[in-house]
């Protein structure tokens, strides 16, 4: 037998009484021999901690007890719930909570680590090409309207540039429609980026800087390189999804902490997405039997620039020179016999 001790309240009063509430081995309860009825029709509150526990008897009257250990074996035997114990588990022990907020913090890892990128990656390609031109627009009308004017390069260096363009895109073999947008950069300077629908955007500062067309080559096979392996859609597929993840991992924290995680791990991506443009453009610089190592020199000249202009340029989303020059001259290197 099971034996509850409390403060007994009155229906629809406030007066109390202490009061023991006898449960035997069939589930049978009674208060100073007056037998209430099965367990079962008793309503228990839920336990939140050692809060006391109010037991709604059969009659209306409620039995407010501390006996919650008690209160839970009752419940299991009778009711065959266990929630209410591994409630007051979960919230009692601290080891317990902090298993499941390191477990949640771990879940919450792996998803935008591993799972979100996989899935972006799926995602962007299944994307239609309607989207794709849409998205592209877009991108290319915000930059005109902030930063961007009309290019002031002549025409005849602008028919040699998209030659340029049209060589590479013959060799990739795309089912893209490639084409060439030259644009004054003003402050942004010399610059370059492609949008999802095949479009590659150039400054006229990029143009200048280059010592050589092959320089410029060079770089267009890079933006192919992000046009191919749709980086741009896959970057704002992970963008929305690393911060609608980082706001549940972390809860109710202010906009800026919750958007710390995605904004550090987005720079991650864009750096391996550079890496994998790099790596495209050696590889179709060598298919067009030129040498990559036009793009390291590019790199180099771009570095020094960017070291002496106040805004950031080509370089500020990419790894470090140094890391991308090694990793062109090592992919340049022929294979050991």
């Amino acid at each position: 037998m099971e034996r509850l001790t409390g403060w007994l309240y009155e229906r629809n009063s406030s007066s109390r009484s202490k009061a023991i509430l006898d449960v035997d081995a069939n589930g049978r309860t009674s208060i100073d021999g007056v037998v209430l009825g099965a367990w079962r029709a008793i309503q228990v509150s839920d336990r939140i901690g050692n809060v006391p526990r109010r037991l709604t008897l059969q009659d209306g009257r409620v039995l407010e007890t501390l006996d919650n250990d008690a209160v839970d074996r009752l419940e299991i035997r009778f009711q065959g719930q266990a929630s209410a114990r591994i409630l007051h588990r979960l919230e009692s022990r601290w080891r317990w909570a902090a298993a499941a907020l390191a477990a949640t913090i771990l879940l919450g890892w792996l998803t935008i680590a591993y799972g979100i990128p996989l899935a972006a990656n799926r995602l962007a390609f299944a994307l239609p090409q309607t989207l794709l031109a849409m998205a592209s627009q877009q991108t290319l009308e915000a930059f005109d309207q902030l930063a961007f004017h009309p290019s002031k390069l002549e025409e005849k260096r602008q028919s040699e540039i998209e030659a340029l363009l049209l060589r590479a895109a013959k060799a990739a073999d795309s089912d893209y429609d490639y084409r060439l947008v030259l644009r004054d950069g003003g402050k942004i300077g010399a610059n370059a980026f492609a949008l999802p629908d095949g479009a590659i955007v150039m400054t006229d500062q990029l143009v200048d800087l280059a010592e050589n067309d092959l320089q410029i080559l060079a770089v267009i096979a890079h933006e192919i390189g992000h046009v191919e392996r749709r980086h741009g859609m896959q970057r704002m597929v992970q963008s929305s999804a690393m911060a609608a993840v980082a706001l549940f991992v972390l809860g109710d924290v202010s906009q800026v902490l919750a958007a710390l995680p995605a904004m550090l791990l987005e720079s991650a991506y864009s750096r391996d997405f550079e890496r994998e443009a790099d790596l495209f453009a050696v590889a179709l610089m060598r298919e067009l039997s030129l040498p990559p190592a036009h793009l390291a020199d590019f790199l180099e000249r771009m570095e020094k620039e960017d070291g002496q202009a106040s805004v950031p340029g080509w370089l500020s989303t990419h790894p470090p020179t140094p890391e991308r020059l090694r990793l062109i001259r090592e992919a340049e290197m022929p294979p050991r016999p």
